[in-house]
């Protein structure tokens, strides 16, 4: 195509022997072009964000559906072991950080008395972990986001934990009830509402940073 041809009347280029087309054709196909390749670059970033929103809610998915899992297995401690947890002893606290009591190794044992079982039970936890990094791995291969998505996971499956004992057992009965967070590397307590607000702030800034990142 020699855009230089010019003729007042239809017919071939004499350079390369093509029909020649008017010029508002040309045009019109000019402008049809630019418009196809700023498409292209518009659609691009609605793409890349719905391939966020889409990995953001698998692992939300999995994370509340493993939330009631882990609520589950509380449920089964509570009522066949008789596992429960209430106030602190001054002789039981390791280190006091605001709103987190770490305790000595020993106080696992007044909530599931049996060492064997209890010994299972942090295994189950660390192995909880490893689950809840898995899908992170899953999701990205980005450290920043695998450590993001983690944050969310985990965050998300902490908060329904709560929800679903609420909806089942009807605990706790006020944001303020002891539990017990952890058992790893010693057991963690507190009020209810530390882990929420933690969880909380965890589930946001992933999801800022998430929504924000680079694709």
């Amino acid at each position: 195509m020699h855009p230089e041809v010019r003729k007042d009347k239809p017919g071939q280029c004499p350079k390369c022997g093509m029909t020649l087309v008017s010029a508002k054709e040309a045009q019109e196909a000019a402008m049809d072009h630019s418009a196809m390749k700023h498409g292209d670059h518009a659609m691009k970033p609605i793409s890349h964000m719905n391939t966020k929103f889409s990995l953001i809610s698998k692992v939300a998915i999995f994370s509340i559906a493993f939330a009631y899992v882990e609520a589950s297995v509380v449920i089964y401690l509570r009522h066949l072991l008789g596992a429960s947890f209430s106030d602190i002893g001054k002789g039981e606290v390791l280190l006091l950080l605001p709103g987190i009591a770490f305790l000595q190794p020993q106080t696992a044992l007044n909530v599931i008395r049996d060492s064997a079982l209890l010994n299972v039970e942090m295994i189950r936890e660390a192995v909880t972990l490893v689950m809840l990094a898995a899908v992170a791995c899953l999701a990205t291969k980005d450290l920043k986001k695998i450590i993001a998505f983690f944050f969310l996971g985990f965050g998300i499956w902490d908060i329904f934990y709560y929800i679903f004992l609420k909806l089942t057992i009807n605990w706790p009965m006020s944001f303020t009830d002891p539990d017990i967070f952890f058992l790893l590397p010693v057991p963690w307590a507190g009020p209810v509402f530390v882990p929420l607000i933690i969880s909380s702030i965890l589930v946001a800034g992933s999801l800022y940073y998430l929504l924000r990142s680079e694709p």
